[in-house]
């Protein structure tokens, strides 16, 4: 990183590009803020639960997912992130919380449908 800062020119544009978009978002996300998302989702929930579904998770089958995605403006910050299970984290996608939501929603009235 201290090398990039003092060699710019020498970056590619790509290399360019995804150290100023890091830059833009607050830097990678850091060992220390995952833990504080983790310790506010016991503090809330009692046990780690997806904030999607609202299923009970397993340590090693959940992660860390951006509330607002990063290709959307949102930012490496604790508001922004949320502990979700790998089905929810990878169906969301980059949608936003209430657009995923919506897309659950119309998942399942499709199935009522589908299966009556």
């Amino acid at each position: 990183k201290l090398w990039a800062l003092k060699n710019r020119e020498r970056l590619s544009h790509k290399s360019k590009l995804n150290w100023l978009k890091i830059k833009e978002i607050g830097g990678n996300l850091s060992k220390k803020l995952e833990k504080i998302a983790y310790d506010q989702n016991l503090k809330k929930y009692g046990v780690l639960t997806c904030y999607l579904c609202l299923c009970e998770l397993k340590t090693k089958k959940c992660s860390i997912d951006h509330k607002v995605p990063i290709s959307k403006g949102g930012k490496h910050k604790l508001s922004n992130l949320g502990i979700a299970c790998l089905s929810c984290n990878i169906g969301k996608k980059d949608r936003t919380v209430k657009q995923y939501k919506k897309y659950l929603r119309l998942i399942k009235n499709a199935n009522t449908l589908f299966f009556k």
